[in-house]
């Protein structure tokens, strides 16, 4: 599953257990932790087609398998040829083009089953998801985004906004440079919580 439909899952999952069954949240939840993941011949075309046919001699090592995939596209982890750890974010084919059939697809479906009850403003979801889900397939826009969060926050002790990489970086594909997290659910944040 991927795009819209494992994004309104992920949205949907969250919810409270008023809003949807319970039977329904938990089908959701393992589908927002079951995301498909590009076979090698879409991603080398994805890669041709946004970073050139050339695309390999950006790099000095990438790896083929994704180190995580969600609803509009997964992650994985290269070196630059000049030696730079970076993420290569790559979006799935077609995500992008194909939201307002989805959104539009799903709201028939969701709509004729009458699964969600009337107070959930279902009308309101879909539009909201359409202008975001179009907002976060440009991943310019993300990529401008991010370059603007690493000026404002630049000098701040204990944030860290990851450089972009631009000339890795087009509308399907945004390059940055690699950095190890911390997982807030693990000791010392946990305590905090």
């Amino acid at each position: 599953m991927r795009g819209v439909p494992l994004k309104l899952g992920q949205a949907l999952s969250m919810q409270e257990e008023y809003l949807i069954p319970k039977p329904i949240s938990e089908a959701l939840a393992r589908a927002q932790k079951s995301a498909d993941i590009l076979p090698q011949s879409q991603l080398n075309q994805m890669l041709e087609s946004e970073l050139g046919t050339s695309w390999r001699s950006h790099f000095k090592d990438f790896e083929s398998k994704p180190i995580a995939a969600a609803s509009i596209g997964q992650v994985h982890r290269a070196c630059t040829k000049e030696g730079v750890d970076v993420a290569v974010k790559v979006q799935y084919p077609g995500v992008a083009e194909s939201i307002d059939s989805d959104l539009n697809n799903l709201k028939v479906i969701l709509g004729y089953t009458k699964i969600l009850p009337t107070s959930f403003f279902f009308g309101d979801l879909i539009r909201n998801m359409r202008t975001e889900l179009k907002e976060e397939c440009n991943y310019l826009n993300e990529a401008a985004k991010q370059m603007e969060f690493r000026h404002l926050l630049k000098g701040l002790p204990g944030f860290y906004v990851p450089k972009v990489i631009p000339h890795l970086s087009t509308r399907h594909v945004l390059t940055s440079e690699w950095v190890d997290g911390v997982n807030f659910f693990s000791p010392p944040f946990i305590n905090i919580f």
